[in-house]
């Protein structure tokens, strides 16, 4: 047979046609990825799983409770309390990691892999010498591939045995007005075998003058147990303790090992024919560049016309003045600068006095904290 042109013709259109459908399947990977190599994602990215995998063959977390109560616990050892962890999920569940939020209690889970329909056990260890008192509440998370809980928080609650112990913890004043005579006690107690001595008793913030405390031991009749001592703790409001709800800390100090220092509380409401419209007074002030008018103020607000008395403020940076408020019964303190004192962090105290109908002087102390700045 004799090849024609137009037959050399058909066969190069014929090779081209092949070529390019070689090279389109080749780039997209084809059906079969048989005629070249499927491209990857770049680094780094998730591959996110087909819309039709079943959700429920994942791991499931379940310890059973939000909260464990350990129950009451010797205070002179370790305790390790056990509680079943399962698996009730269809995948394997890994256990990556167990915090705290203290580390008197610390959990451990083991093995840290479970199989699905598999239980494990997680020990809750508390270590009553980092726990400074006799009750505890702290956060265990479990960190999990779970992807119902990947981060399952438990809280654990523990009573330790008390050495000591304060009765009421909280000394309660009641209303009280202002200026007015008012003590409330305590009594610490040993109730454990360890010897206990009272040390001392004061304020969190020693600064503070607004409640005095003393302690004395009771005589051996009053004691509750024969050869566990006693001591009578009192707490007296002050005349400068401000008016309005009073809320003060203070601690007490013991020979005990593992309580030296036990925290208490005093809670009042302090009234009286006046108020002030502020705790503290905060100013900023620029030495290079002087204001002309008061740093900062305090309003005392009243019942009936009120008189200060002997207003001044801690060191010698401020100059103090009174003047009418903006309302009737109501008075303004004012304090000011003058010169160009160094620039620095400031912490005073702002002192004064407001008169009584029987004309007793009823005595105040407002913070006064600021910062003098040095900006042209």
């Amino acid at each position: 047979m004799r090849i024609r042109p137009v037959h050399v013709v058909i066969l190069i259109v014929a090779a081209i046609g092949a070529f390019v459908l070689y090279a389109a399947l080749s780039s997209r990977g084809g059906p079969d990825q048989g005629l070249g190599t499927p491209s990857s994602p770049p680094s780094g990215s998730a591959m996110l799983p087909p819309v039709d995998v079943n959700q429920d063959l994942v791991p499931v977390l379940d310890i059973g409770m939000d909260t464990f109560d350990a129950g009451t616990l010797p205070n002179d050892r370790i305790t390790t309390k056990t509680i079943p962890v399962k698996n009730t999920g269809r995948k394997k569940l890994v256990i990556r990691q167990i915090t705290t939020t203290c580390a008197c209690t610390t959990g451990k889970i083991t093995p840290m892999e479970i199989m699905p329909g598999d239980t494990a056990t997680m020990e809750i260890t508390i270590e009553p010498n980092r726990i400074l008192g006799f009750y505890s509440e702290k956060m265990l998370t479990i960190l999990s591939n779970a992807p119902g809980a990947p981060m399952k928080e438990l809280v654990v609650i523990a009573h330790i045995e008390p050495e000591f112990e304060v009765e009421p913890e909280t000394l309660e004043f009641g209303e009280v007005e202002k200026g007015a005579p008012a003590q409330r006690q305590t009594v610490l107690r040993q109730v454990g075998d360890e010897p206990i001595e009272m040390l001392g008793v004061e304020p969190i913030d020693k600064k503070d003058k607004s409640c005095s405390f003393t302690f004395s031991k009771r005589p051996e009749v009053e004691w509750r147990t024969p050869g566990k001592p006693e001591y009578l703790i009192t707490a007296a409001l002050e005349p400068i303790a401000p008016i309005g709800k009073y809320t003060k800390s203070f601690v007490i100090e013991t020979t005990c090992k593992r309580v030296p220092r036990y925290r208490l509380q005093c809670d009042a409401t302090i009234t009286g024919f006046y108020e002030l419209a502020g705790k503290e007074i905060t100013f900023t002030w620029n030495r290079a560049k002087p204001q002309e008018g008061p740093v900062g103020s305090l309003l005392v607000a009243a019942e009936r016309p009120v008189e200060i008395v002997d207003a001044r403020v801690s060191g010698a940076l401020f100059t103090v003045k009174t003047a009418p408020g903006p309302r009737p019964n109501t008075m303004a303190i004012e304090l000011y600068i003058e010169g160009a004192p160094d620039a620095g962090r400031r912490d005073e105290e702002l002192t004064f006095a407001v008169k009584a109908e029987d004309g007793a002087l009823l005595p105040n102390v407002v913070p006064v904290r600021g910062t003098i700045i040095d900006a042209k």
